[in-house]
């Protein structure tokens, strides 16, 4: 079915029509550049004008398939001259071209003489007929009217009022032409995210703004807003059903040491000999919430503290009273006390570290009571501390 145009549009094509073409011949020429039917342009007698001979003509198009495409072929037609040859050469040829110059559009208010149109060259970009397509800064962009027009020639919806360009005094946002500029979707993704992952996970669930645009339709990523991303690295790319994708990094870092459980020691009788803890005999387990590598065998001593000087008054004669393993893997301890104190407490301090750098620390106890009457050691503040040498 061929699309209605309105009335007010339909009298101002056939008055520049009118206007434009002086001579019988001139004004048929024309019509049968734009196929008007030849049987239709023999009925056109001499005795009939041109005023009633178009007036026949703009009904018989309305009235038939495609014949508002070809209204609009000629409307543009017209609307492009910048010459009338025809009106040319007649003792009235000022007033005549000045008629048909204000009929095609050229005088208008707000019309823009001498500006440059900015059009790519004439190529088929859809619809029945090849058209040219305003470029970017073209005066023509939102500088027209739409006339009750709801369609471009190609057949795409008219008008589209780009906010990005000022529309002209009088115009409602629809460019001038056969061409109807879209606006362009911009689609602008996030900055770069960067979080911690969430506790005991290798990972987090991460909430960002997902990117929009005018004219972008439905915007869709690959990895929405609130997924679970694995600790690393991970590219979102997010793409528009209008084309234009983007796409942004989000960074997961694991933030989070390793667990360990530990358990204390208790030393009898206070002999004053050394005894061996290996780490194993105070770790009980090792995890990590991303590095499965993680283990007992993961753990070092670091350092170990005495809370009695290494020899005093009723402890024996020893010194070296903690010796620390190469390998930062055990320790000796001498079983002794001053007799005449709260015991001894021995603190082990223990570090393990994960592949991303976290690192935990924590401490057991080896206690030597001052007697076996059930009393537990005290500890007091450290009298000296033995560094171990592992890095």
């Amino acid at each position: 079915m061929s699309e209605e145009l309105s009335s007010h549009f339909l009298d101002l094509a056939q008055d520049a029509l009118l206007k434009s073409f002086w001579r019988r011949r001139s004004l048929l020429a024309f019509l049968r550049r734009h196929r008007i039917a030849e049987n239709f342009l023999a009925g056109w007698d001499t005795s009939e004008s041109k005023r009633d001979f178009l007036a026949r003509l703009f009904p018989k198009l309305e009235s038939i398939q495609k014949g508002s495409i070809v209204i609009r072929k000629m409307a543009t037609s017209l609307a492009e001259q910048v010459k009338f040859p025809d009106l040319e050469g007649w003792e009235d040829s000022v007033d005549k071209i000045e008629a048909a110059t204000e009929a095609v559009g050229f005088t208008g208010t707000g019309d823009l003489t001498g500006a440059n149109a900015m059009l790519a060259a004439l190529a088929d970009n859809g619809g029945p007929t090849e058209t040219m397509e305003p470029l970017a800064g073209s005066d023509a962009i939102d500088a027209g009217v739409a006339a009750g027009s709801t369609f471009d020639q190609r057949g795409e919806a008219r008008t589209v009022d780009d906010p990005g360009v000022p529309n002209e005094a009088t115009s409602d946002g629809t460019d001038i032409g056969a061409f109807e500029t879209e606006v362009p979707c911009v689609l602008t993704c996030p900055t770069d995210v960067t979080v911690s992952n969430d506790p005991d996970e290798c990972g987090a669930v991460v909430s960002y703004t997902e990117p929009s645009g005018d004219n972008c339709g439905t915007v869709t990523c690959d990895h929405p807003s609130g997924s679970f991303l694995a600790v690393g690295e991970t590219t979102v790319t997010c793409t528009s059903t209008a084309g234009p994708s983007c796409s942004f990094k989000i960074t997961v870092n694991d933030a989070q040491g390793p667990t360990i459980t530990t358990q204390n020691k208790i030393l009898w009788s206070p002999d004053h000999m050394y005894r061996t803890f290996n780490v194993s005999d105070f770790v009980t387990s090792v995890s990590d919430n991303c590095d499965a590598s993680v283990g007992v065998s993961s753990v070092r001593i670091v350092s170990v503290s005495s809370d009695e000087p290494d020899d005093s008054t009723a402890d024996g004669l020893t010194l070296n009273d903690i010796v620390i393993g190469g390998d930062c893997k055990s320790v000796q301890v001498r079983a002794e006390r001053k007799g005449d104190s709260n015991g001894r407490v021995y603190i082990v301090t223990l570090k393990v570290s994960d592949t991303s750098g976290n690192v935990t620390t924590t401490t057991a106890r080896v206690s030597v009571p001052s007697s076996q009457n059930g009393a537990a050691a005290v500890a007091d503040a450290p009298s000296f501390t033995i560094l171990g040498g592992c890095p």
